[in-house]
């Protein structure tokens, strides 16, 4: 290529083209020396030969970039600023490339400068040089063009004002970005229609939570002022399962407003029209064609005009449906604490990229603290939760499971909990983030036990917070209050139970035309030996319908499920981490073809359950990957989305034999009229007292965990119980099981 000398104009221009696309990928290889020699080459054609010098130059400012020359990257990317202006190609990304160049120097001030830019870039009608002063919402048409640019400045502004210690002089003026920011985020989030753009904008938007929330508490540190401690709480619930909460509501009001799914669908319709105008707008008034604007206005106008129409005509003909999906009303801190029990304390998390923040609510109070994130904090956190959940490790080498326990269960309880619980406290709720939703809180230790080696497998005296506290999980503090003040929705109390089982030599023989995913997955699938024993069980003494091998199919339960106060499913649930909507719950396999009895994710969502409990007795339902804005994407989560105020699920893979102990006596205890957090609390806590040794060793029984709607339920009843009997008969599988766990460990 380097012999041929191209004559012609057009040769020219597509040679330095190519040259510089050439540069572009071996910068991106990191072999930056090639990447160079091919730069230079474009310097040696005439300069007519260069069409986009902007480009060029850019190419030089990615390079230096790349290999930390940043003064000399600076440099070329405010030369292709000169040139974008020649060819009036607009400046936003560029400034935003400075942006980041000045961050990666550490020069957060410039950096702020050049984001700032950005912005003014970004606006026809606003154009203030001032860093410090910032557009007002109404001055930004088109928030999607510019949000990301307004957290980049809100990064390296917070950066900049916190490591100069500038809160007297900025304080002001970074709370009025944060406010902006988190308004821009809200509008764009609310114009999607699709839950994947929704994803994606939270993933963005977290880190700007993360600077709101630390702003907010350091104003609140530097002045005293409650007000700000109550606007970073506030902050943090924004954070929280955002896409649950949506979903929900527009459930909600398409359920109970009774609105034609032709004004459902119309009403779409206006919105994507509307985002469709807006940006045609942006566009025309950023190449100033007079023409298209005045188009696009008077489109948008038409859509608007339509679209309050229809607005107007839903609010007097549904005003159920319109009240419950239009409203915007945020539930304000002084309500929930309003609605707070006395004895019971919010313990709220949020995990940020530098610190682990959590708040502690209670009907008078709201307290913080606030956690610098460790470089090893992933890592040791996988670590507990792990161990925690190790029952082979418990019974193959006790004695560095109750060593490891002790060190690491007491240290966290300290570290993460203990500040945050008030006096004269008898209830918690959690409301985890991040990787701490996979930890069992009521397994941890309030005490330093001493090591002592006569006591190396006596779990069960360990100083549980089990012991001390009632204990439930939620989403949100406003999704606790809102199923807190609600009244049950059920129709009926009877339960409905279902059993799968596993035959590996049937599957053997089923059709070759199955889906080869659900082929592998199935045969894969191990056998259960105490699902159908927990179901006969609750057969001979709770009302309802129930369901072991081929009955228990994937197309009776969707049947039948929507009928049922309360639903309980003992089989496999198979967590998905890389793609969570493929997660399920795995039915027996019938043959019918009916369905692939699969039960997926996203499958689970559009079931309309009047349920007030989800009993999941199964693997890691309560397990999955973990997304910001919503948290960790289970099975569990799916049944909430699906209309479930309250899921009873477990956090990793446990034994069935003290599965089918702890099930029983909590519907005793429901049974008893106690809430479903004492319920399950108290359940576990005779689990504890009738076995003893490695059997008591937390992943025996700690993976069970109840989320949502504590309060008690009805369940219906067919005759006494004779507990002591059902107490006696698990005790027996449940030995019989770690003699078989043993037996495998040892044939291993």
């Amino acid at each position: 290529m380097d012999e041929i000398q191209p004559q012609t104009d057009y040769v020219q221009e597509l040679y330095v083209d190519v040259y510089r696309s050439i540069a572009t990928s071996y910068t991106k290889l990191k072999e930056y020396e090639k990447a160079k020699l091919y730069l230079e080459k474009i310097a040696r054609f005439p300069a007519k030969a260069d069409f986009k010098p902007s480009w060029t130059w850019a190419t030089w400012g990615f390079l230096y970039e790349y290999t930390q020359e940043y003064k000399k990257a600076i440099e070329a990317h405010e030369k292709s600023i000169v040139e974008y202006r020649k060819e009036k190609i607009p400046l936003s990304s560029a400034y935003w490339n400075l942006g980041n160049i000045a961050n990666d120097m550490g020069d957060y001030e410039l950096a702020t400068s050049y984001f700032h830019q950005s912005i003014v870039e970004n606006l026809p009608h606003w154009s203030v040089e001032d860093f410090t002063k910032h557009p007002r919402f109404e001055d930004i048409p088109y928030k999607n063009n510019i949000v990301d640019y307004l957290a980049d400045k809100l990064y390296s502004y917070y950066q900049y004002v916190d490591r100069n210690n500038l809160w007297d002089e900025h304080g002001e003026s970074l709370q009025e970005l944060v406010d902006l920011t988190v308004a821009c985020f809200d509008e764009v989030r609310n114009s999607f229609d699709r839950e994947s753009s929704k994803r994606s904008l939270l993933e963005t938007a977290y880190i700007t939570y993360e600077q709101a929330i630390s702003t907010y508490l350091e104003l609140y540190e530097q002045s005293g002022d409650k007000n700000y401690l109550i606007k970073a709480f506030e902050f943090a619930e924004q954070s929280k399962s955002v896409l649950l909460e949506d979903a929900l509501k527009e459930k909600k009001a398409i359920s109970f407003g009774g609105v034609p799914d032709s004004l459902i669908q119309q009403e779409a319709l206006f919105s994507q029209q509307i985002s469709m105008h807006k940006q045609d707008l942006y566009l025309a008034e950023k190449s100033k064609n007079k023409r298209a604007v005045q188009l696009s206005k008077k489109a948008l106008f038409q859509v608007r005009q339509k679209q309050d129409a229809l607005a107007e005509h839903l609010e007097k003909e549904y005003p159920k449906y319109y009240d419950l999906k239009y409203s915007k009303k945020q539930i304000s801190l002084d309500a929930i604490q309003k609605t707070l029990p006395e004895g019971t304390c919010i313990i709220e998390y949020f995990e940020g990229y530098n610190n682990i923040i959590g708040f502690s609510l209670t009907k008078n109070t709201l307290a913080y603290i606030k956690i610098p994130r460790k470089k090893e904090y992933s890592k040791n956190l996988e670590r507990f939760r792990k161990m925690m959940g190790s029952s082979s490790l418990a019974v193959k080498n006790p004695m560095a499971a109750y060593s490891n326990y002790i060190e690491q269960a007491y240290p966290f309880y300290q570290e993460y909990v203990d500040r945050l619980i008030p006096e004269n406290i008898e209830r918690l709720v959690i409301v985890p983030d991040g990787l701490l939703n996979l930890i069992a809180f009521e397994a941890l230790l309030t005490e330093q036990p001493i090591f002592d080696r006569k006591q190396i497998t006596q779990f069960n005296k360990l100083p549980y917070l089990l012991n001390q506290y009632i204990v439930s999980y939620n989403y949100s503090a406003t999704m606790w209050m809102d199923q807190f003040s609600k009244s049950s929705s059920s129709t009926n109390y009877d339960l409905l139970a279902m059993a799968a089982v596993y035959n590996p030599n049937a599957t053997k023989k089923l059709d070759s035309t199955m889906n080869n995913r659900m082929y592998q997955l199935r045969r894969g699938l191990a056998p259960i030996p105490g699902t159908v024993e927990e179901v006969n069980l609750l057969q001979k003494y709770f009302g309802g319908a129930f369901y072991n091998g081929k009955e228990a199919n994937e197309h009776t339960f969707k049947k039948e499920a929507p009928k049922y106060g309360i639903l309980h499913l003992a089989m496999h649930g198979i967590v998905d981490d890389e793609n969570p909507e493929f997660s399920s719950m795995a039915f027996t396999e019938d043959g019918r073809g009916l369905e692939d009895n699969f039960l997926h994710s996203s499958e689970i969502k559009q079931l309309n359950l009047q349920a007030n409990l989800v009993v999941l007795s199964a693997c890691e339902t309560g397990f999955g990957k973990y997304e910001h804005g919503e948290g960790v994407v289970s099975l569990g989560r799916s049944f909430m989305y699906a209309g479930a105020p309250s899921v009873v699920m477990t956090l990793w893979n446990i034994n069935d034999y003290s599965s089918i102990f702890i099930t029983k006596l909590f519907y005793e205890n429901l049974q008893k009229g106690l809430p479903k957090d004492e319920a399950l609390q108290k359940a576990k806590q005779g689990y504890l007292k009738s076995v003893s040794g490695q059997l008591s060793h937390p992943a025996f029984w700690a993976a069970f965990v109840q989320l949502g709607d504590y309060k008690p339920i009805n369940v219906a009843n067919k005759s006494s119980i004779n507990w002591y009997v059902v107490g006696g008969l698990s005790l027996l599988l449940l030995l019989g099981g770690l003699y078989f766990l043993r037996k495998r460990k040892n044939e291993a």
